[in-house]
């Protein structure tokens, strides 16, 4: 054969492959654009199917963000195998998303303008995180600042030189910072009811800038609960609120004011407090719209105790404080005060969900007044209000 020959069948040859390849290259395009096709009318159809069902009643939308239990290291620390056991049972609750945890900081005086923390904590707090995520839940990580030796209210902290101490709690917060982001923490809270130090604006502002350097996720700071409406009315013009992803609260508000009040008495005194028949209800309202943010109660939870709607945050063996006060187990009015709350708010599209406190690291004795919700009844309450 000559090479005229031999170069005429090659180009043939050549010009087949060519058009072999164009033509397998639109079959599959066809197969890819019918499959395409099927998917999205299949989608649409599904689409169109769900949302008459919601439109019906047949499925209801969970708005809530979050739901959510603090996980709190009592009565044994976040080291201890039992609080590893512990959180193993917390993780097995489907209806929760989210497990908020501590780093604790420590200052030895309310005035002290140094702040400490302890990095031996960062491996328990590595390996509960990724415990966590593994359950396919997320983590909120909320700074814990132990003062002295008799645990002072951090709400009056008065530093003797400002600038040192929030020097001092600025370097504890971005190097937790670093530790969320690395570890993904999806909230991170950078203040736990510092009543006397919120009005500090622009330190507030600079914080939150830098720890926005090290950390991508979302940004808190948990405001103080109150009995005067002056404190309401300040916490109105912290600016620096604007600044955060969303607004966290920890409403231990005073409430009814009879002990054995039914559903419908707790109910009505977040419209009607105790104190001044103040509408809490609205004055939350007007703090998220005020800051164009949504609110989360990133603590909050009632003792198994009579009195506990009186005074939610009352720690004492007698509940409401005073001649009047009591000691009996209660698990029914701390029910009552859980199911209220979620009647309460529920309805308002400001409020984003709540953490439940709390998650102990042992079950509780029996007849237990704390605000531990491991194994009492509050905790179907809590679940079935989760799945609304």
């Amino acid at each position: 054969m000559d090479v005229k020959k031999r170069i005429v069948i090659t180009m043939v040859i050549l010009i087949c492959l060519v058009i072999s390849l164009i033509e397998i290259k639109n079959t599959f395009s066809f197969f890819l654009k019918l499959r395409d096709e099927k998917d999205y009318y299949i989608y649409t159809e599904e689409f169109v199917i769900e949302s008459l069902a919601k439109e019906t009643g047949l499925i209801k939308e969970n708005d809530l963000e979050f739901r959510g239990i603090d996980f709190y290291p009592d009565p044994h620390p976040y080291s201890s195998l039992e609080a590893f056991n512990a959180l193993e049972n917390l993780l097995k609750i489907q209806e929760i998303n989210y497990v908020q945890l501590r780093f604790f900081l420590y200052q030895k005086t309310l005035d002290s303008n140094q702040v400490i923390y302890d990095q031996t904590q960062d491996l328990t707090l590595e390996s509960m995180i990724t415990m966590i995520h593994q359950a396919g839940k997320k983590v909120s990580l909320l700074p814990d600042l132990i003062v002295g030796e008799d645990r002072d209210y951090v709400a009056s902290l008065e530093p003797k030189d400002i600038n040192q101490w929030f020097i001092s709690y600025g370097n504890a917060l971005i190097y937790y910072a670093g530790l969320a982001e690395a570890c993904g923490v999806e909230l991170f809270c950078i203040g736990n009811e510092f009543h006397s130090l919120w009005p500090e604006d622009q330190r507030w502002r600079h914080l939150i800038y830098k720890i926005k350097e090290q950390y991508q996720g979302l940004i808190t700071a948990k405001l103080n609960c109150w009995w005067q409406e002056i404190t309401f009315k300040r916490t109105l013009t912290l600016d620096w609120l604007k600044d955060l992803d969303i607004i966290s609260m920890a409403p231990y508000f005073d409430l009814t004011k009879k002990l054995n009040p039914s559903l419908e008495d707790i109910e009505r005194a977040w419209f009607e407090s105790r104190h001044g028949n103040q509408n809490i209800v609205k004055q939350l309202e007007t703090i998220a719209k005020t800051f164009n943010q949504k609110m989360i109660f990133s603590e909050i939870g009632y003792r198994s105790t009579e009195g506990t709607s009186m005074e939610p945050w009352n720690s004492e063996d007698k509940v409401p404080r005073g001649e009047k006060g009591r000691e009996v187990y209660s698990p029914e009015e701390q029910i009552l005060a859980t199911q209220a709350l979620f009647n309460v708010f529920e309805k308002e599209s400001w409020w984003a969900g709540a953490f439940w406190f709390y998650w102990p690291t042992a079950k509780s004795e029996e007849n237990d007044r704390s605000w531990a919700i491991w194994d009492k009844p509050v905790l179907q309450v809590i679940q079935d209000n989760f799945t609304k």
